[in-house]
């Protein structure tokens, strides 16, 4: 890519973006980053945003351990396991280190793996246009009680757009944020994208991404059973097979759920204005390409239940029934696929690198739930 002329000559992204993905810097679409490693694209991250995102990954480090922690101990109190193996567990399941360390080291990974450098804001903040920004609640400050708030935001634009002036660069900010993309309307040097596979996709050379969409489209690649659409469609099933699904429900009655399983039935692809698969694709290399698509997947969801009451004079349990629920549901998730070959051969001559299926479901509520009393419509 090195002797190819880009539009953006570098990216940054925002915090509302490494949230969306969890901060999961090995895996997905932000593990795509690593690609603009020793490249013409320039990765830049301002200190505001490695600030945040350092917050609130050592909030999530918090989290993390409190759950290891409470349920060491209830496997030691409730299920009875062996002090030692527990004790080699904690051991096994710590990290050493302050939250925020923790959150640091991380993201120092991240930022040495992807090439990124840390812009400080304080070599290029004008606060007079700061303050004027603000009382005149240009964006990204709005018109809202906490637009103090925005503070942070602003620093990181004045920033940015000074660098990019600086260095005649433009740059692509990929932030879900509507502060960021209102700035980017009046900026000469930032566009804003919401989509981070959509902001990679742009800095990949123009000629080879059309033809790379043209071919997989001609070819039916992703609609045509062929054993990359049978690997699509498996790792699709072992995603949705192997979800840890939250079920919800309410009863008039106590109830445990007793097990519950979930079953693919079917998928479809997102579709552009065309009515063609919409896909972005989000690297190109000599022997290998990376695409991204979305999808609609549709799995059935069974949870079974057991239904007690209180017994009012010895306060026992009493059983009065059983039940299993079953409904459909449908989810969204974007899908990560990397190809090995020439494109240009025979479907079966090109090797499916890896798939990834960046969402499934989470939970699920079935609303009312009773026992399953086994009447039907004729003995009533």
């Amino acid at each position: 890519m090195s002797d190819i002329e880009l539009d953006f000559g570098a990216i940054t992204i925002d915090t509302s973006i490494l949230k969306k993905w969890g901060y999961q810097f090995d895996r997905g679409i932000l593990n795509q980053m690593a690609q603009f490693l020793n490249e013409p694209v320039r990765v830049i991250q301002t200190d505001i945003v490695h600030q945040e995102a350092k917050r609130h990954i050592a909030d999530e480090v918090n989290k993390s351990r409190i759950v290891i922690k409470n349920g060491l101990r209830l496997a030691l109190n409730q299920l009875g396991i062996d002090k030692n193996d527990v004790a080699t567990a904690t051991q096994l399941l710590s990290v050493s280190g302050e939250d925020a360390d923790v959150a640091e080291e991380k993201l120092n990974k991240y930022y040495e793996r992807i090439g990124a450098e840390i812009l400080k804001t304080d070599d290029y903040i004008d606060f007079k246009q700061l303050m004027e920004m603000y009382f005149k609640t240009k964006a990204p400050f709005e018109k809202k009680e906490a637009k103090k708030n925005e503070f942070p935001d602003a620093i990181a634009l004045i920033s940015l757009e000074r660098w990019a002036e600086k260095n005649n660069i433009n740059i692509i900010a990929v932030s879900a944020d509507k502060g960021w993309a209102n700035f980017a309307k009046n900026s000469k040097k930032i566009t804003v994208f919401n989509d981070l596979a959509k902001a990679i996709e742009e800095l990949q050379p123009e000629t080879k991404v059309n033809r790379i969409i043209t071919i997989i489209r001609e070819k039916e690649i992703l609609v045509k059973e062929n054993h990359i659409f049978d690997k699509i469609m498996q790792a699709i099933i072992e995603s949705v097979e192997n979800s840890d699904v939250y079920i919800d429900a309410s009863s008039d009655y106590c109830y445990e759920q007793t097990d519950n399983y979930i079953t693919y039935t079917n998928h479809t692809f997102t579709l552009n204005k065309e009515g063609l698969i919409d896909i972005d694709v989000v690297m190109v290399k000599d022997d290998i390409i990376t695409f991204q698509v979305n999808a609609d997947v549709e799995c059935e969801v069974s949870a079974s239940f057991n239904f007690y009451v209180r017994d009012g004079i010895d306060h026992d349990d009493v059983g009065i029934g059983s039940s299993t629920v079953t409904v459909e549901k449908t989810y969204n998730t974007d899908i990560l696929i990397s190809l090995l070959g020439n494109l240009e051969d025979n479907v079966d001559n090109i090797d499916v690198d890896e798939i990834e299926v960046l969402s499934t479901i989470d939970s699920i509520d079935l609303e009312y739930i009773e026992p399953d009393y086994g009447y039907d419509d004729e003995n009533e």
